[in-house]
Parts: C-alpha cells; sequence; structure tokens
C-alpha cells in the first residue's frame, strides 16, 4: 500500500456546517471528520448551477478500477468522455461536478462522483446512469460503477425546496470526508470539482461603464 500524503486541510468534526449564511447538516462522526474546503466548493458550483438553470438534477455514484495508479490520469479520460457524450445526447454544454479519491481496504483507488446537470434536460437516472456505465468501461482498467441507493435529487431555484438542497448538501459531504483520503503521488489530486463560471448580472455589466467614482480619502482613527 502506497504512503500516506500529508494533508494540511482544516478538518471539522461538527455535526453542521455553515455555507453562505445557510446551516447544514453533514456526514460526521466522532472519528470521522471531513474536508470543509471540499464541500464549500461542492456548494458553490452547485449554486451557480441552480443560478444558470434553474433547475439541477445532482446524480451520485461510484467508479472502480482494477489497479493502483499514483495520478488520475483515468478519472480526467473519463470526465472528457462523459461531458462530450452529454454535450451529443442531451445538449448539455457544461457540467457541473465534485470527484473525490479514496483507498482504504483494497490495493487500489476508487472515486466517489457526483455530478450537476441542466435538470430542464433530464429528472431521472435510469438512462443516464447506463451512459455513465458505458463511458467508464470504455477505459482501459476501468471495472465496475457502483450504484448508490436513491441516487439523484431535483434541485429547483424557483419552488421552496430547501429540504431536497439540505439532503443533497450532507449527500455531498461524505465526499470530502477525511477518511480514505491522500493515498496518491504528491502533485495528484484528492479531489476535483468543476469550474462553472457564474452568470453576469445585467446590473453588474451596467456598472462597468459608469465613471468609477472617486475614492474617499481614509480617516485615521487613534487606538487608545
Amino acid at each position: 500500500m502506497p504512503t500516506r500524503t500529508k494533508n494540511r486541510k482544516y478538518v471539522t468534526y461538527a455535526e453542521t456546517i455553515n455555507i453562505n449564511g445557510t446551516d447544514y447538516v453533514i456526514n460526521t462522526r466522532k472519528n470521522l471528520g471531513i474536508y470543509p474546503e471540499i464541500l464549500k466548493k461542492a456548494v458553490s458550483q452547485l449554486d451557480i448551477c441552480l443560478d444558470k438553470w434553474n433547475r439541477v438534477f445532482m446524480l451520485r455514484f461510484d467508479l472502480h478500477q482494477s489497479f493502483y495508479t499514483s495520478n488520475n490520469k483515468l478519472i480526467t479520460k473519463f470526465r472528457k468522455n462523459l461531458q462530450r457524450r452529454l454535450e451529443r445526447e442531451y445538449g448539455m454544454s457544461e457540467i457541473g461536478y465534485l470527484w473525490a479519491r479514496e483507498m482504504e481496504k483494497a490495493k487500489h483507488q476508487h472515486y466517489h462522483f457526483a455530478i450537476f446537470l441542466d435538470g430542464n434536460k433530464i429528472r431521472h437516472s435510469s438512462k443516464i446512469i447506463k451512459t455513465i456505465d458505458a463511458t467508464w468501461k470504455q477505459i482501459k482498467g476501468a471495472t465496475s460503477v457502483g450504484k448508490a441507493s436513491k441516487p439523484f435529487y431535483n434541485l429547483d431555484k424557483s419552488f421552496d425546496k430547501s429540504q431536497v438542497k439540505a439532503a443533497a448538501v450532507e449527500r455531498l459531504s461524505y465526499l470530502a470526508k477525511v477518511r480514505g483520503k491522500g493515498y496518491r503521488d504528491s502533485q495528484a489530486k484528492d479531489f476535483s470539482v468543476s469550474r462553472i463560471q457564474a452568470r453576469q448580472r445585467a446590473d453588474k455589466a451596467l456598472g462597468a461603464d459608469l465613471a468609477t467614482p472617486t475614492p474617499m480619502r481614509p480617516q485615521l482613527v487613534k487606538v487608545a
């Protein structure tokens, strides 16, 4: 088994986490912490997707392979191939995602994966899970796709579905857990999050055309 790489990320064992002013229950226990950095980046992408599409379909699955690799080239190839297939089959030009690399008792790593898709174009996992399975198994060394129970969530920005989002965030927090991470090359990553850009607001675009106001001269405050 490879040596575990030291990780300097902050760990929390709290039962909840505050993200952008909202408290979420997370998947922690006394001896099972999570990395808040991973979860916060994923929720940020989820929020951007909700803002852009109004509806988001989130799907959870796992990817298994037959041998150990110090890097994540297989998962990168899978992600790019999947994006091409989703664009061809569903007309999706962007997909949000979080993947986490873990290795515990097995001699090779596995990956936990969550994808955020345009919920106006997909609402159920029955068809897309077959696409994911076929895409993964086309890669040499890939073995199986783990299908979680109740694997998908339909989030809707236009309606009050805070309970659905809370459940989705708690599910994502499992991917941020400390256990199993670090067994990799020092240059490889334990996780990766998509980088979908936030939609530019009309008021921001207008503000860019306005003259920049003269900054006020700062006042000095004496401290006793």
